[in-house]
């Protein structure tokens, strides 16, 4: 997919409009294969604080239909969410778009393009489980899911704010010289 295929369906001009939850779903849900280096494209124009609160927005949105029984795959989208908005913390520069870049496409390939939640026989990507599991509170239905798969993801490191690091460093400094 191409800048302005992507800008096209997200239904925005420029990484500018990049703003809404839908701009955020559709990005991450979309079907096709979206470039490192196209998704950079969209980052480097969007609001890094915008795009912060979409990452929240997000996870919170797509975590609150799953069901109680899987505690552990709500807790790994909780630290998906923290190592997003890790990343946008880190503020509007190169280092943080590729960053995002390659954190975006390998959650994509997780979320879209693996299928590994359990549901009877059928094997289902993680955004189409958590579509069917919506469904489900919405319609009453009891179909039972097993994300246990899901749960190999690669979470090797947090996205933390390099100046909150600084803080935390000068201030254990300073607590070091009383």
């Amino acid at each position: 997919m191409n800048k302005e295929k992507l800008f096209e369906m997200l239904d925005i001009e420029s990484g500018a409009g990049f703003e809404y939850f839908d701009n955020m779903s559709d990005l991450l849900e979309c079907d096709e294969y979206i470039d490192e280096d196209i998704i950079f494209l969209v980052m480097e124009e969007a609001d890094i604080n915008i795009v912060k609160g979409l990452f929240e927005t997000y996870f919170e949105d797509i975590t609150e239909s799953v069901p109680d029984q899987e505690a552990e795959f709500v807790a790994l989208m909780e630290m998906m969410k923290l190592a997003f908005m890790g990343i946008c913390e880190n503020g509007s520069n190169a280092v943080t778009y590729d960053k995002l870049s390659e954190e975006i496409v390998k959650f994509r390939n997780w979320f879209v393009f693996k299928k590994s939640v359990k549901r009877g026989d059928d094997l289902l990507n993680v955004r189409d489980a958590l579509t069917n599991c919506r469904f489900n509170k919405l319609s009453g239905n009891e179909d039972r899911f097993d994300f246990t798969e899901a749960l190999e993801y690669d979470l090797d490191e947090y996205a933390i704010s390099i100046e909150e690091e600084t803080e935390d460093i000068e201030e254990l400094e300073e607590y070091e010289e009383l």
